[in-house]
């Protein structure tokens, strides 16, 4: 198993030979996003059946794990595709600085549990809350955790989606 292909055109190829090296089938794989595809291990199971992993770049996503299943004729029976950044993570903060509240736009595709902290430039963490997936807004009026209005300075916004983290600095003007 390789990759054949030049360029960022390159797909997974594989080739089954029999125990006397008479080469049986090959079979290359194309991706859903018809680029580059990098094959990069293999593995057999007890019934000879052919596992391929590697990246692949998907079809409106970026690169992707994609493993494909192979019998022992050759055919395809199984195709997986994981995104490699399985969701998309976006933090926008306006306005900065701000001398009254601040909106927080963000961006969660995933379906993992998300966050929003704000420390203070001490590295305490004054404001957090669960966020939904999607693409929402977070108004904060300068408040912390138990509802008092934080000092003007520097403040550090972390929005955080599974393994995923964007962080932005703002600054609270008296």
């Amino acid at each position: 198993t390789g990759i054949c292909g030049s360029g960022t055109n390159g797909d997974y190829v594989t080739v089954k030979y029999n125990s006397d090296g008479v080469q049986q089938w090959d079979i290359r794989y194309n991706g859903p996003g018809n680029t580059h595809d990098d094959a990069r291990a293999i593995a057999v199971d007890n019934n000879g059946n052919v596992y391929i992993t590697g990246y692949s770049t998907g079809s409106g996503t970026d690169k992707d794990y994609a493993t494909i299943k192979y019998v022992q004729t050759g055919a395809s029976v199984a195709e997986y595709h994981v995104p490699l950044f399985p969701h998309h993570l976006s933090l926008e903060v306006f306005p900065n600085p701000s001398r009254k509240q601040i909106r927080i736009n963000y961006d969660l595709a995933a379906h993992e549990k998300s966050y929003l902290k704000i420390y203070n430039a001490t590295g305490q963490v004054v404001k957090s809350t669960e966020l939904k997936t999607g693409t929402n807004s977070f108004l904060w009026n300068r408040k912390d955790n138990s509802g008092n209005i934080v000092q003007y300075g520097i403040y550090f916004i972390e929005l955080r989606s599974g393994v995923q983290t964007k962080k932005q600095k703002v600054l609270l003007l008296d």
